[in-house]
């Protein structure tokens, strides 16, 4: 039915085509100040903290599939948050927040320091506990974080960037890093403090503390912990701050009216190993014509054999014309001798060239993009010579994410067109991108209460899977978390199935020499979403991660850390379940190779089955070492005369090694597992199989593949109480301990195997005495699932 034709209003209302090109037509305007990223991916989790458009704490979205984002439990009070960032570690979260009712002029809010469990599902706003506060008269217009790790990409390691960290430095101290403000520069470091001893006699312990340095943005100066406060600068309008690959500096740009101030920050270690910041201040640019969106800078890599190559860094200012084009304006910041006159030669050392040096600032190129309007850029310094951006523009066609290269002043490799209203839009490239691989771009805006997630353009055109099985490589290489690499490839994928037997099988090839079966199987749970495989694949994960349990509470002579005892039963009663289900699966698949080998029933190998945990010889060995793992528990439980710590006690108790050793017994009993009997059956298999046959079965997890082999199967026990086991019951993703439905606590789910875990109180705490096992293992998996996901607050 055409509504416009019963009922037409005085004015037609605009379409949102209509009002983007209205907006992109208005005369330019300073915009207000704002954070240029005031959202933020965590280089270890899927998370992507973002800022509400409405009064409240930030939010978390998952990367890898879209889930309703969760809140951050930031204070609980009626203010705005943003400006997110996180360490390059991932091991910290700053954000600020606004003053609800201002004390004083230089109260504008805080800026608050956080561990990365504040992230955490089980965290609540009442338990999160910031690790420093600063009140800042004005909010910061950009933060960078220091000494970020050199990037692994496909051309290999990118330069390093950035100052150099002092000696020791560590990240678990606290992070480092520069607050750009509207007045004055900050710099945030950890500090170490002595702590008294009791007595008072001495100094018992050190702690650490987050330090505050306040530096001048209008003139050059050293500053150290030693150094008056300094006056505060006058107000700039617009800030911008990076670090470079291939220089040891901080460089920011800052915008009051119709001038572009740059300076160089130098963060240095005295020999004492206390941290001093030394600035230069550029000379003034003054803006002639358009309207500033960003400022870029990068350095040109050192020629190969070329020793005193010049110190330059080139800074690429981005403008919009009135005529809908884009203009960069290119500058060169050299260091160099400066030019004197020839009279002081007379006062001077004679014929000998001057020594005095210092940083200029010189004009380099003009480049144009016709009917271009850039809206957002993110810099990817450690992509190339780090002249590229992953930018957001307007073109007649439509919204558009494409690379541009500030040096060329052109756009390069794959263009996105986009459908999606870009007003007061921000760009994010995911961390895929910035080690110039595959990934995702979050367009973030303050009148949308959700991120909007597009696949990254990509720089070269080639065969999609095979460099999303390189970008996971690289990602897991330096163990930091590869989701956007997987939603960039099946968001673009028509055939999933196809898509994820790629993945899979490319992540194999290169993974073979390294022997990371751990990594092919979290890429299996990862890919194989709605696919029995996955099951099969996560089961195979755990196996792995209960080993390396049993390994890190095992003390020696075949003892147990007797405060890890208790919860360690949870994780036997689920190792045993699970392997009671692997040895029926086998038995029933001889049994039914048996009945049907000469029928025209279909063959019992051809699908999913867990029998290829015992046909494949480095899955069997897997599990052959899982069996002795529960074997020397058994053991040791069976003959403790020692009292345990049972849960939630306070003290060691000796009916607590009663129950152990009868629950050790029940469970064996129950699933009907002999692990004496088990473990000589499958130590004694040694079948030799093709190469290309074990890589079939290990990618598809199929045993069709090893089907002829059947002797070894052939020569397994089937014991009658095999079969006798009840059905097995959800356990939690973390302790393994059942999950009772009612049972008090909020539950969590993986964003990627759907596994769940009860969020217990406390279990968001970071830091704190030397853990035992238990409380180091529980630790580990609150901040993400063994697969690799990341636990999302979900409803029971």
């Amino acid at each position: 039915m055409d509504v416009d034709a019963q009922h037409q209003p005085p004015q037609a209302a605009e379409s949102s085509a209509q009002a983007l090109k209205r907006l992109l037509e208005q005369p330019p305007r300073c915009p207000t100040p704002r954070a240029p990223s005031p959202a933020a991916f965590h280089p270890r989790t899927s998370a992507f903290i973002y800022p509400p458009p409405m009064p409240s704490a930030c939010r978390v979205a998952s990367t890898f599939a879209p889930h309703p984002p969760s809140q951050v439990a930031f204070p609980p009070v009626p203010t705005t948050s943003y400006n997110a960032t996180v360490s390059p570690d991932g091991a910290w979260v700053t954000t600020y927040l606004t003053s609800a009712l201002p004390t004083s002029p230089a109260d504008s809010g805080t800026l608050l320091v956080y561990a990365s469990s504040v992230l955490s599902p089980a965290m609540l706003p009442t338990d999160a506990m910031p690790v420093a506060t600063f009140i800042l008269p004005s909010p910061p217009l950009a933060i960078a974080h220091l000494y970020p790790p050199r990037a692994l990409t496909p051309a290999g390691r990118a330069r390093p960037r950035g100052p150099r960290p002092p000696p020791a430095h560590t990240a678990e101290h606290g992070p480092t890093f520069l607050a750009l403000a509207a007045d004055q520069l900050y710099l945030f470091y950890p500090r170490p403090m002595l702590v008294p001893a009791a007595d008072m006699s001495g100094y018992s312990d050190v702690s650490w503390t987050l330090a505050m340095l306040r530096v001048p943005l209008d003139v050059g100066a050293r500053v150290d912990a030693a150094s008056p406060v300094p006056r505060p600068s006058a107000r700039i309008d617009r800030g911008w701050m990076q670090l470079t690959p291939g220089d040891r500096a901080v460089w920011i740009a800052t915008q009051t009216g119709d001038t572009v101030s740059v300076m160089r920050v130098d963060v240095r270690t005295d020999l004492e190993g206390a941290l001093a910041v030394e600035t230069t201040v550029l000379p003034v640019t003054r803006i002639r014509g358009g309207l500033l969106t960003s400022v870029v800078f990068y350095a040109e890599p050192t020629p190969s054999g070329v020793r005193d190559h010049p110190r330059e860094v080139r800074a690429a200012l981005l403008f919009n014309l009135d005529d809908n084009q884009a203009r960069v304006n290119l500058y060169t910041l050299r260091w160099g001798a400066v030019e004197t006159a020839s009279s002081f030669a007379e006062i001077g050392l004679g014929d000998a060239e001057p020594r005095l040096q210092r940083w200029s600032i010189g004009k380099r190129a003009t480049h144009h993009l016709p009917d271009t309007t850039i809206i957002a850029v993110d810099p990817l310094i450690d992509v190339s010579s780090g002249s590229l951006c992953m930018a957001l523009l307007s073109s007649p066609a439509g919204a558009v994410i494409a690379h541009l290269d500030v040096a060329k002043g052109a756009l390069i490799g794959e263009r996105k067109l986009i459908h999606h209203d870009i007003a007061d839009a921000v760009v994010v490239a995911s961390p895929g991108l910035h080690r110039a691989s595959v990934g995702v771009v979050a367009v973030v805006q303050n009148s949308l209460h959700n991120p909007t997630f597009f696949p990254g353009p990509q720089l070269q055109t080639g065969d999609i899977n095979k460099q999303t099985a390189q970008a996971v490589v690289l990602a897991m290489a330096q163990r930091a978390d590869w989701s956007d690499c997987m939603r960039c490839a099946f968001s673009q994928a028509d055939d999933k199935k196809a898509t994820a037997e790629a993945i899979i099988r490319h992540t194999y090839d290169l993974l073979r020499t390294r022997g990371h079966v751990l990594g092919v199987l979290q890429v299996q749970v990862a890919a194989l979403a709605n696919d029995t495989r996955c099951q099969y694949a996560l089961e195979l994960v755990r196996i792995v991660e209960t080993c390396r349990l049993f390994r890190l509470a095992m003390l020696g002579d075949g003892a147990y850390e007797t405060n890890t005892v208790w919860f360690l039963l949870d994780v036997f009663d689920w190792s045993v379940s699970a392997l009671g289900q692997i040895l029926r699966d086998a038995v029933l698949a001889r049994t039914w190779h048996e009945w049907t080998s000469d029928s025209a029933a279909p063959p019992a190998f051809d699908a999913p089955s867990r029998a290829v945990f015992i046909l494949h010889p480095q899955l069997r060995a897997l599990v052959l070492d899982w069996i002795k793992h529960l074997e020397a528990f058994a053991a040791f439980v069976a003959r403790l005369d020692r009292p345990i710590l049972p849960a939630l006690a306070l003290e060691k108790d000796a009916r607590g090694t009663l129950v152990g050793q009868m629950r050790i017994a029940d469970t064996l009993a129950r699933e009907g597992v002999d692990l004496a009997l088990w473990g000589a059956a499958l130590g004694a298999a040694n079948t030799p199989f093709p190469e290309q046959d074990l890589e079939t079965a290990l990618l598809t997890l199929t045993p069709a593949p090893l089907a002829q082999f059947t002797s070894l199967l052939d020569a397994l026990p089937s014991p009658s109480p095999l079969f006798m086991a009840p059905e097995p019951e959800p356990v939690d993703g973390v302790t393994f301990a059942p999950l009772e439905p009612g049972a008090p606590g909020a539950l969590a789910m993986c964003d990627r195997c759907a596994t769940r875990t009860r969020l217990a109180a406390g279990r968001g705490l970071m830091r704190g005495d030397v853990p035992s096992p238990w409380t180091s293992w529980v630790r580990l998996w609150n901040v993400s699932c063994m697969c690799g996901g990341t636990w999302l607050r979900t409803k029971a």
